[in-house]
C-alpha cells in the first residue's frame, strides 16, 4: 500500500509539471530565469516573445529572440520579468496590473476558434516566412496554450478579421504597454 501511495504522488508530481516546460527556441538566458522562476512556485504563466527570423544581427546565442517577458501570479500580486539574451541588459521583475493576464484569461474563449478554423478553411493567405513573429505562451500545471501572429497578419485584412488574432494582438500591446509603464520591484 505504500508504494502504491508513493507511485501515485511521483506520477502526480509528474504531471502537475507536464505543461510547464522550457521551450528550446528562447535564448539560455531565458530558458535559465524560467526555470528560476518556476522553483518558486508558480503555477501559472503568460509568456510573450518576438523571433526576428533569420535576417538579424542577433548574436547566435539567441536564437533570433532578443528577450522573453514571464508574467505571473504570485500571492494576490502581479509581476513580469523581461529576460534578454544578452548578458549586457539587467533583467529586472517589474510589478504590473493584472490586466494582461486578466485580459488574456477574459478572451481564453477566443483562442480556442483558432483549432476550429484551420480545421475547416484551406484557401488563406499565408503570411511571408521570413516574417517576424510575435509568440504569446499560457502556460499552467494542466494546460498550455502557444498562439503567434505575425506582422503581416497584423495589417491584413482577412486575418485581421479573425477573433483570436485580433485576441492576441491586443493582449500583444497591453503586455508592451504595462511593461513601458511598470515599476521595478527588484
Amino acid at each position: 500500500m505504500r508504494n502504491t501511495l508513493i507511485i501515485t504522488l511521483v506520477l502526480f508530481s509528474l504531471d502537475l509539471y507536464s505543461q510547464m516546460e522550457n521551450r528550446k527556441d528562447w535564448p539560455e538566458a531565458a530558458q535559465t530565469d524560467f526555470e528560476l522562476l518556476r522553483q518558486q512556485d508558480i503555477d501559472t504563466f503568460l509568456i510573450y516573445y518576438e523571433n526576428y527570423g533569420s535576417w538579424n544581427l542577433l548574436p547566435d546565442s539567441c536564437n533570433n529572440v532578443p528577450y522573453v517577458v514571464f508574467l505571473w501570479v504570485k500571492k494576490g500580486k502581479y509581476f513580469a520579468k523581461q529576460s534578454y539574451c544578452d548578458s549586457l541588459s539587467k533583467n529586472v521583475i517589474l510589478n504590473i496590473s493584472s490586466e494582461p493576464i486578466s485580459f488574456f484569461l477574459n478572451h481564453y474563449n477566443d483562442f480556442k476558434q483558432r483549432e476550429t478554423y484551420f480545421k475547416k478553411t484551406r484557401n488563406i493567405t499565408l503570411p511571408p516566412a521570413d516574417d517576424f513573429y510575435e509568440y504569446l505562451v499560457y502556460m499552467t500545471s494542466s494546460n498550455c496554450v502557444n498562439l503567434n501572429v505575425s506582422k503581416f497578419q497584423r495589417t491584413h485584412k482577412d486575418w485581421n478579421q479573425m477573433v483570436w488574432i485580433k485576441s492576441t494582438i491586443n493582449t500583444i500591446d497591453i503586455i508592451r504597454k504595462e511593461i513601458n509603464k511598470s515599476v521595478r520591484v527588484f
